[in-house]
């Protein structure tokens, strides 16, 4: 009984921390689409559920193409079209999420 008892409690530690994915791509990349980086500190994300939490309200929004966190570097990373979503949307949904935005860098246009 102890044994079941670790065993759940491992798998539901591992189930709430997430699993290695760290990117979202929810639309395919078309061709001609220029899209904008931009990078964002994030404060609060302790594991790789945090991360995860924080790529599927990022790429929920319409005209994001793709997330990156990391908990450790504090950093979120997100590739978007510009003519569907903004750096403001995209830092409601993360302080949507329950993280804290600390500063955001100056967007880059990625081919």
């Amino acid at each position: 009984m102890k044994t079941l008892a670790l065993i759940l409690i491992l798998a539901l530690t591992a189930f709430s921390c997430g699993g290695p994915t760290q990117t979202n791509e929810n639309e395919k990349m078309q061709p001609g689409i220029e899209l904008t980086e931009l990078k964002l500190d994030v404060k609060g994300m302790t594991c790789e559920g945090c991360e995860n939490a924080i790529i599927r309200s990022v790429g929920s929004l319409e005209g994001v193409h793709e997330t990156h966190a990391s908990h450790t570097d504090e950093l979120v990373t997100v590739y978007y079209d510009p003519e569907l979503t903004d750096a403001g949307q995209i830092t409601a949904a993360i302080i949507k999420t329950g993280y804290e935005v600390v500063t955001d860098n100056p967007k880059t246009e990625v081919e």
